[in-house]
């Protein structure tokens, strides 16, 4: 079954005012999971789906009728920027959108108030820091979980939260899901 038909499926059975109020699209490395895991936390009655660069366009008609839309960890493709960006727009018109990475974005996307963006953290670490008012202070552990998987883990925040776990056993533990 594709994609888009568990999601028609889905439809089918949970009308649009009984579905989950949030949808999470995330990527599915390491550092998405640790990012759709955190949103998840922050978000609890929500919809997760994995998807990529090229398949984030298609998968945005999952966002109807959604309240919150948050997406993590997807590098914004060059080639369908402008596309992507039309789309997410929309989408901000009737809902709360939230966008959050850290890979390079093409010089022809512009800048937006739902884009959380910095080339210098993890997307774990920026999702904590983006949704930190609604998370449990221990989800930190998570987004150092994605900051391992993703190489980020000598930032100044995370070196910070490393000081509260044996940093030994959050290695082990992060070798382990990666």
């Amino acid at each position: 079954m594709t994609r888009s038909s568990k999601h028609e499926t889905y439809q089918k059975n949970y009308p649009k005012n009984n579905h989950p109020s949030s949808l999470i699209l995330t990527h599915g490395d390491s550092d998405g999971v640790c990012s759709g895991a955190i949103a998840k936390s922050a978000y609890p009655d929500s919809d997760v789906y994995f998807t990529s660069p090229i398949g984030v366009v298609e998968e945005l008609h999952l966002a109807e009728g959604y309240k919150n839309v948050i997406i993590c960890d997807i590098a914004v493709d060059e080639t369908k920027c402008v596309e992507l960006f039309r789309r997410l727009n929309e989408i901000a018109e009737n809902a709360n959108l939230t966008y959050i990475d850290h890979h390079p974005l093409p010089k022809n996307c512009v800048k937006a108030d739902w884009l959380h963006h910095d080339l210098t953290v993890c997307a774990s670490e920026l999702t904590y820091k983006v949704l930190e008012k609604r998370l449990d202070r221990d989800m930190r552990r998570v987004a150092i979980y994605g900051a391992i998987g993703d190489y980020y883990d000598n930032s100044p925040s995370v070196k910070e939260w490393l000081r509260d776990w044996d940093k030994r056993s959050l290695f082990f533990q992060a070798g382990t899901l990666i």
